[in-house]
């Protein structure tokens, strides 16, 4: 009978006692998701600012990932400050809707963005909150440098560092990102370069 208990603690002890040092270590650190982007367009400045502000147009034919996207402000155009909007898309296979506002707009230069996106994954709502900032920079090349900087930072708790831990280890969040930035930033390119 104790040889049974020992072998049943063995079964199933040890594992739990390694799940339970992975989820120790997974709960104190967070992984934050934080890439840039960036493309060499030869185009003039203010192109390239109408296609990049045109959400509902290009900026949604950009990506094949994206499933929709919305301004929710009115008016839609110029682009503004405090300027929303609503997206849905997938990045590594999961997807997200966002409820977004534009700010810092320096028109034909940059404008910044945040919005509290929800992740769907095996069931579960993942609250991250998400932003980037949007450059078009001079450069010594024809052209201009046109950058994409995105972040997402899951919440502070041990839910929210378990899951970052596991969509970053598991999905590779910070490598889908920033191939789905570029993805857009060459569709940009291709469409003002021709």
């Amino acid at each position: 009978m104790k040889t049974s208990k020992n072998k049943l603690l063995k079964t199933i002890g040890i594992p739990l006692l390694i799940l339970g040092v992975l989820l120790f270590g997974i709960s104190r650190q967070q992984l934050p998701v934080d890439t840039t982007q960036s493309a060499i367009i030869k185009a003039n400045r203010e192109d390239i600012w109408e296609i990049a502000t045109d959400f509902e147009g290009a900026f949604e034919n950009s990506n094949p990932a994206h499933r929709g996207t919305e301004i929710l402000s009115e008016p839609k155009q110029p682009f503004w400050d405090s300027l929303r909007f609503y997206q849905k898309e997938k990045v590594g296979g999961i997807t997200a809707e966002l409820d977004g506002t534009v700010y810092d707009v320096n028109e034909s230069r940059s404008f910044r963005w945040k919005a509290k996106t929800i992740y769907y994954f095996l069931g579960m709502e993942i609250p991250v909150d998400e932003g980037g900032t949007f450059r078009i920079e001079e450069t010594t090349d024809k052209g201009y440098r046109v950058s994409h900087r995105i972040y997402g930072n899951f919440k502070d708790t041990f839910g929210g560092r378990t899951l970052s831990w596991l969509m970053e280890s598991c999905f590779g969040m910070l490598q889908s990102a920033s191939e789905h930035t570029l993805v857009e930033l060459e569709y940009f390119k291709e469409q003002l370069e021709g």
